[in-house]
């Protein structure tokens, strides 16, 4: 099967990305992509394997604010330093101690405790939409995430919109392909407003009031304490409302028999589908042999999730949305080993109470087809719109 690297950089790659990953499958589970400098994983059996791989670094490699000068380098560095100590790109022992603080909170019997808020979130924000005019990913599935996430933060109403905008900031520069100057200063900026946000909120937190999330982020101290606020803010919006999107508009755009699914297995079947982030990065450590390919210490490993949950030697048609499918367990989409996704609890949570509160909508009205648009975004998935004509 042809892949040609530019694909990888093409414009059409990030708004149609899964079509160049069947193809960087069927050339092989594993390639070296020369444009930028990096080995591209996208077998299922590698890509899970690998992920529990303890010499590869969770750490990104050097290079990403080379192109930074002056004032913005240093701004860079700054950012860096804040996302290095992010769970998700952190190595034991700083990741251990970051987990261990956050697991109480993110473990399932407590997630569980949010599921009656969720659902009443979900049909609060139904009871006011339009199933003709509504967009469910903005309308709809990105404010029930921002809801629910915030509460279980304990973010204050009138502080989400802030808090908004800050987490934009932060994901543009992640999502740049090397630090940009604009996005950088935009991070940066949005960095010390949520240092000062933070210790603002915890100076004001009465001694007799519970919080468990100001106890969390006092036990792993104020260096640290932004960073993991801002992954649980971050990780717990923009990818469940994704996903939620994807689940709403195949479920909607399916036949009788997808409709009539459990919804916990139209949750896992959207999770595989369309995973909401498509790659995790990783950094050689050590020399390793894959599928044939010699990996070397300092080497830049990119996983393709989104790939590997289409690996047809796993899943039978792949491409095609079928809830209840065999092995559907078997999606990476929360990562796997010691990095398997803290907040899983929750999102799958979310996703479940409102995908169930949209399939009871949809149960009084036809829907006609549906609209589903893209925004260009390599490396993970995030819809412009999702509409439904009823």
């Amino acid at each position: 099967m042809s892949f040609a690297p530019a694909e990888l950089l093409s414009d059409s790659f990030a708004t149609d990305p899964h079509p160049v990953y069947h193809r960087m499958r069927g050339a092989a589970p594993v390639l070296w992509h020369e444009p930028t400098a990096g080995w591209y994983v996208t077998g299922h059996r590698e890509v899970g394997a690998l992920l529990r791989e303890p010499t590869l670094s969770a750490r990104p490699g050097d290079g990403f604010t080379d192109r930074l000068t002056g004032t913005d380098r240093a701004a860079g560095d700054r950012v860096e330093d804040f996302f290095d100590r992010w769970m998700v790109f952190s190595d034991a022992p700083a990741h251990t101690r970051l987990r261990t603080a956050a697991s109480a909170m993110c473990a399932p019997r407590a997630a569980e405790t949010w599921r009656d808020a969720a659902s009443r979130d979900a049909n609060t924000l139904l009871a006011d939409l339009d199933l003709n005019t509504a967009d469910f990913a903005h309308d709809f599935a990105l404010p029930l995430a921002t809801a629910v996430t915030c509460d279980f933060l304990g973010v204050p109403a009138d502080d989400r919109e802030q808090l908004g905008v800050w987490s934009d900031a932060l994901m543009a520069y992640l999502a740049a392909q090397w630090a940009e100057p604009a996005t950088t200063r935009q991070a940066d900026r949005a960095l010390a407003e949520l240092r000062a946000y933070l210790t603002a909120r915890t100076a004001a937190r009465p001694r007799d009031a519970p919080s468990p999330c100001l106890d969390m982020l006092a036990a792993v101290g104020p260096d640290n304490a932004p960073a993991l606020f801002a992954q649980l803010l971050t990780g717990g919006i923009e990818p469940v409302a994704a996903c939620l999107a994807t689940a709403i508009a195949e479920t909607a755009a399916g036949p009788g028999p997808v409709l009539e699914a459990d919804t916990a297995d139209l949750v896992e079947e959207a999770l595989r589908f369309d995973a909401p982030f498509h790659i995790v990065p990783r950094t050689a450590t050590a020399e390793l042999e894959v599928a044939g390919s010699r990996l070397r210490p300092g080497d830049r490993v990119v996983l393709v999730i989104a790939a590997a949950n289409r690996d047809p030697l796993v899943h039978r048609d792949p491409d095609r949305f079928t809830p209840g499918r065999p092995a559907a367990g078997r999606h990476l989409a929360f990562g796997a080993g010691q990095h398997y996704c803290l907040g899983a609890p929750l999102a799958r949570t979310v996703l479940t109470a409102g995908l169930e509160a949209v399939r009871q909508r949809l149960r009084s009205a036809a829907v006609r087809g549906v609209t589903a648009e893209r925004e260009p975004r390599v490396g993970a998935t995030v819809w412009r719109r999702v509409a439904l004509m009823a």
